[in-house]
Formats: C-alpha cells, structure tokens, sequence
C-alpha cells in the first residue's frame, strides 16, 4: 500500500512516534500489546524499526508483532530499509530528519550519524528540509549538507545554501512554502516569520509576489527584513513594495526602504530621506501613488506627500474613490459652476486616473439626460476634460492622454 502524506500530517505522525517511543521506553515487555495504539496510526508504527534508539527499536518490535504488522516475523532491530516501500521509505528520511530539532542530545547525534552514514540518499531530503517550519531543522540542514557535500555547499550558512540551490531545487522548495501561506491572519508570528525567512533566501522573481502577502505584517521585525532583503530580488514589483514601506508607522522600516531603494536605483533615490523619495517617486507616477490609497488614505507620510505635490490631500483621501457620477457632479460643482479653481487641478488629477472612462461615462448621461442645465453642464465638461486630455499631433491625428 502507498502512503500519501501532507506536511502537517507527516509532523503529527512524528509526534505521535516520539510519544510512542517515550511511553515504550518505560513499559516491560509483558505491557506492550495493541492497546498502545489505534488503528488509523497502524499505517506507520513501522517508524519504530527505524528509530535511532536501540532500546526502541527493540521495544518497537515487541509492539509489532502484537498487531501482527510485522509478516516476516523478523527478529533483527537494526535497519532494514530494503523492506520499505518508496512512499515508507521517503517517510522513513523524514523522520530521521525530524531529530534534528530535539533536545536530546543522544538522539540528535546518533540521527547526524545515520545521515552522515547513507548521504547520498539522505541530501536530497536534507534540502527538502531547508524550508522546514521548524528553524532548528533548517540550519541544521544547512548544516549537514556543507559537512556531506562540501564540494557543493561551501559554506554551511543557511543562506548561502539556499541561494545555490539549483533552479529545479528552488522551484520545488517554493511550491513547499507556496502551501504553508494559508489564512496569515490566524498564523503565528514564529511560522510568518520562517516563511518570509525561506522567501527571503531563496532569491527567485517568483517570491516577491509571496512576500508582497506580508508587506503589513503586524510585526516590524518582519517588515524591517522584507524592506532589508527586496534589493536581492530584481522584478518590477520590487520598487512599489519599498515605496509601500516609506509608509511604514516605524521610522527604522522606513528608512530601510528608503536605503533599500538607494541600493537599486542610486541615480534617482540614493542618499534621499524617506519624505523625498516619495516626492521624487509622486512627481514621476502620481497614479501609482493614488493606487495606494485604499491602504494608505489616513497615512501622515502620504497626505504630506500630496501637499507637496501642489494637490488638495483633503480632497483626494475624500474622493478618490468615489463613483464615476460623484466625482463628476464634484467637478461641476467646483470647477464648472464656481470661480475658485483651487481644486482644479486636484480633481483633473483623480480623473486622469480614470482616463478614458469616465469620458465615456460621462458622453452616456449627455445622451440620457433630460434636464437643460444638467445636460449643459454635462457637455461643459466633456468638452472640458477631452481639451485638457487631447494632444493634437502636427499629422492631424488626435489622441487621448
């Protein structure tokens, strides 16, 4: 029979063998009987032929043979990995993995021993382990691996290892991490902080759109790594991710991101605060920005920006998200029918963001509306908003910005 595990499965299956093995260890031989254990954990008692103390390994056999698993009726306790079918023994690896997170010291060294004695089987569950939840077994790895093979891994420093690893082994430990983000807002710090660590390490375009998940994370030892680490990646999404962090209540994450952006676009940001950057990043895509609001809308650091950029930041945290009808009937009411064009260019701003549908929207009521005034204003403001978005080329031909 093949056996099919998931991570979180394949944790409580260890779980469950070391607490076995622990209550194995203080029964006599005439205790142990089938009773120990249910039948759905049957499937995997066999990990006690396997475990790296002797003592269990004997006791577990006791336990075998009382439930009859154990066909061959094999005396021996020592290992017998030949016995195993494949989805048992890549099991088996795992488990001897796991014991590099304990605290017992004897089990701990006699499971580097095992890796150490069979590693050319063992180093391929080793990288799989880099991207443990559990830390320990990580560096572990890390470890192991530079002691096995230190040809290849030259160093035993985690991220090192990580940010050598073969394209093919990137991309299997990004589909291992990819299934561990699921429902952030119940996970805990310590399993955030370890995802965002193996992201972080493995240096892929594919991870920034995964870190992005936690660029608000609620823990600012969190966002201060991302802000660190982003200029190792190179993909589009990295700037906006940084410009986010300028934003950051933490003044220690935004000046990170602002050194961050210095790094990777010196000739622009290098040696600029914070505040500056987001001017020099508003005046070259104020759009961008206003992107941002619907995260953003009551930040300080962003209402300063658009004052500085000359636009009314009362008015944009108001209404730049409103219907397509509200904003228009916004720019009747201050532009068209008033003489104060203090707003002006506050509200050409959140329309050019709209460009070219609100024209079309506004092109439909002109058509619908029964009203004279209305309809007036309506056409007074089509025609005002396709004159200042038009750009009449010297061929005659006319396009909309």
């Amino acid at each position: 029979m093949q056996l099919v595990f998931h991570l979180s499965e394949k944790c409580e299956i260890f779980n469950f063998i070391d607490d076995l093995a622990d209550k194995l260890k203080r029964l006599n031989k005439k205790s142990i009987n089938q009773n120990l254990i249910s039948s759905e954990n049957s499937d995997y008692i066999f990990l006690l032929l396997y475990h790296p103390d002797k003592a269990v390994r004997k006791k577990g056999k006791y336990l075998l043979k009382s439930i009859n698993i154990n066909k061959k009726n094999n005396t021996k306790t020592n290992w017998i990995e030949k016995d195993l079918e494949e989805s048992q023994l890549e099991l088996y690896f795992q488990f001897i993995i796991h014991f590099l997170a304990v605290k017992n010291i004897n089990l701990f060294l006699k499971s580097v021993k095992l890796i150490q004695s069979d590693k050319k089987k063992f180093e391929p569950y080793l990288i799989e382990a880099l991207v443990n939840e559990n830390e320990a077994i990580g560096l572990n790895a890390a470890k192991l691996l530079h002691v096995i093979n230190n040809e290849r891994y030259k160093s035993p420093n985690f991220y090192e290892i990580m940010k050598n690893l073969s394209e093919l082994e990137k991309a299997k430990l990004m589909k291992k991490i990819e299934k561990k983000i699921v429902n952030l807002s119940n996970m805990s710090w310590k399993k955030r902080e370890s995802i965002v660590r193996m992201l972080i390490s493995l240096e892929i375009p594919k991870c920034v759109n995964k870190i992005q998940e936690f660029i608000t994370d609620p823990d600012e030892n969190i966002r201060f790594n991302i802000a660190a680490s982003l200029p190792n990646f190179q993909t589009p999404l990295v700037e906006k991710l940084l410009i986010i962090l300028l934003l950051d209540e933490k003044d220690k994450i935004r000046f990170k991101a602002a050194e961050s952006l210095g790094v990777l676009f010196p000739n622009l940001y290098k040696n600029h605060s914070p505040q500056n950057i987001l001017q020099i990043y508003g005046t070259k895509h104020p759009k961008k920005l206003l992107s941002l609001m619907d995260s953003f809308k009551s930040n300080i650091n962003i209402q300063k920006m658009w004052k500085k950029l000359g636009y009314d930041s009362n008015f944009i945290q108001k209404y730049y998200s409103v219907s397509d009808l509200t904003l228009i009937e916004k720019y009747i009411e201050y532009i068209v029918l008033s003489a104060d064009g203090s707003l002006k260019n506050t509200i050409n701003f959140i329309i050019s963001d709209r460009m070219p549908r609100i024209l079309e929207f506004i092109s439909n009521k002109i058509k619908n509306e029964e009203n004279v005034d209305k309809k007036r204003n309506f056409l007074q403001t089509y025609q005002d908003i396709q004159n200042l978005f038009t750009i009449k080329q010297r061929d005659g031909f006319i396009l909309l910005l």
